[in-house]
């Protein structure tokens, strides 16, 4: 994949491991997790379009920021055009990760002050697409913004230059952001964190109008190793971190 107008890149190498755990460890139970997903993402394409992808959890710190840079470096690594989009206009912890040094990106774009080619980043290792959220002023309407028509020809554009689109989004407990744009995305993968989303919180999420037709599958996160091997005979090497 070339290198964008502008040179813009950055290492996902350089990340915290966890980012890119999938890669560095890709016979851990938490690639085979991600592969997992991708078949799934995969299956749905034979059957209809499915090239947007929103990861979503119900609370913060659920491994939902984790698995959707895991989820879209995986693809990338394969050989895939995808770009990785920060929407969580709240806690865009992607973009302070990933991108710290970015001074555009998600909201210029809407505005109309920059073109998405513009104020995209490159990985140089996996080769994967990264629109950052640069928060200089939080947005005093985030709904109407996630909700805009505007947002609906970005995510136009980015389908038509790339494989997969995968969306960071905030929370779906403490706000109602994803409703704003989920009928914009084609699927959601749902985290839940081990001993920590509890059964209503999943039932809910589960049970909801935007989320229940376009459901691929649910990411079991932060899995406890110790108490997991009672259960599993294999190594398990997925460490317990946050989102």
């Amino acid at each position: 994949m070339r290198i964008l107008p502008g040179g813009r890149t950055f290492s996902l190498f350089g990340a915290p491991p966890v980012m890119w755990t999938a890669i560095r460890k890709p016979f851990s139970h938490f690639a085979e997790t991600i592969r997992a997903a991708i078949v799934a993402i995969d299956l749905g394409r034979m059957q209809r379009k499915l090239k947007v992808v929103a990861v979503v959890s119900s609370g913060q710190g659920e491994g939902k920021t984790t698995t959707a840079v895991n989820l879209a470096a995986s693809l990338a690594q394969s050989g895939h055009k995808v770009l990785l989009v920060d929407l969580d206009l709240r806690r865009p912890q992607l973009t302070r990760v990933l991108t710290p040094d970015a001074s555009s990106g998600l909201l210029e774009v809407l505005a109309g002050k920059e073109k998405l080619e513009t104020v995209v980043w490159q990985d140089q290792m996996t080769g994967m697409l990264f629109l950052p959220a640069v928060l200089s002023v939080r947005p005093k309407d985030v709904i109407r913004v996630l909700g805009s028509s505007m947002m609906q020809q970005l995510f136009a554009e980015a389908e038509s230059l790339v494989d997969y689109v995968i969306v960071d989004t905030a929370p779906t407990g403490p706000v109602v952001d994803v409703k704003a744009f989920a009928h914009m995305v084609d699927g959601f993968v749902f985290c839940a964190a081990w001993s920590k989303t509890s059964r209503h919180a999943v039932e809910l999420l589960a049970e909801a109008n935007f989320l229940r037709s376009q459901l691929l599958g649910t990411v079991l996160t932060l899995v406890d190793a110790k108490i997991y091997r009672m259960f599993e005979t294999y190594d398990d090497s997925y460490h317990r971190e946050t989102d």
